[in-house]
């Protein structure tokens, strides 16, 4: 293969291949950074002008760069210390919370440094943290796990985008594993009724069947404290004087401990 030959066309280079056909590629000039940028080679001429065209709207826009930013194992613990001074913010504009910072910190620290932290944040890719994510999920990491983990890299990223450190956020895209919470059982009161339910106050309460026991409990609580129990809804609590009729309301005040009717 021929080395690299500038040729007469501006932002265009050209070379040809073992098989004799020229290849293009077009390249653009970050003042900046003082570094060029450079597309991909191509053997279409057009589709090397198409490049540098966009290229350099982008650099005009401020969405393209030279400059890949920095490791990420340099840029992780600045952004944890800028978000415990309340410089980084979250998207509302909020400032991260205690726990949210401990969690983006171990993050960092336990996954995402070890497998990540020599690359530059320009240097990923989305296919990357997909292929990452795979292979966490491999491993048998709980997704929620996973989706903190990818949060702590999703603000890293928005905080280097912000600051012109980085031109691209890679966690964009990323599919992630859904998190689903088991359910919790309950055995029902019909199976054991005294587990459920604590003892009257009195062995003189008539207390009814167990939906109406929690008003029992509430008056044992209150017996106990010294205070008097209002009753509200005459169905879950005791009253005194007759069982009135039900969905009506009772607004008395009945001593803690009265028996029911």
């Amino acid at each position: 293969m021929d080395n690299n030959r500038r040729t007469r066309r501006a932002g265009i280079e050209e070379r040809t291949d073992a098989r004799g056909r020229t290849q293009y590629r077009g390249h653009v000039w970050d003042r900046r950074a003082r570094k060029k940028i450079r597309g991909e080679w191509t053997y279409s001429l057009a589709a090397a002008k198409a490049w540098r065209h966009d290229a350099l709207a982008r650099l005009d826009a401020g969405l393209l760069s030279a400059d890949r930013g920095d490791l990420i194992e340099h840029s992780a613990p600045r952004f944890i210390d800028a978000a415990r001074r309340g410089e980084a913010r979250t998207r509302s504009g909020d400032p991260y919370k205690p726990s949210a910072i401990r969690n983006y910190e171990q993050g960092f620290r336990l996954r995402i440094v070890p497998t990540l932290g020599a690359s530059r944040l320009a240097d990923v890719r989305t296919a990357d943290l997909q292929r990452l994510v795979g292979r966490w999920q491999a491993d048998g990491l709980n997704p929620s796990t996973i989706r903190n983990t990818m949060n702590a890299l999703r603000a890293l990223y928005r905080q280097a985008v912000a600051h012109g450190e980085c031109h691209h956020n890679p966690t964009h895209g990323v599919m992630l594993p859904a998190v689903r919470g088991k359910r919790d059982r309950i055995e029902p009161p019909a199976r054991s009724p005294s587990a459920w339910w604590p003892p009257c106050p009195s062995r003189s309460v008539r207390c009814g069947p167990p939906p109406l026991r929690p008003g029992c409990a509430t008056a044992s609580y209150a017996h106990s404290s010294g205070s008097t129990l209002t009753s509200r809804r005459a169905p879950s609590v005791c009253t005194v004087g007759g069982t009135p009729r039900k969905g009506a309301s009772t607004r008395r005040a009945a001593p803690a401990g009265a028996p029911c009717p």
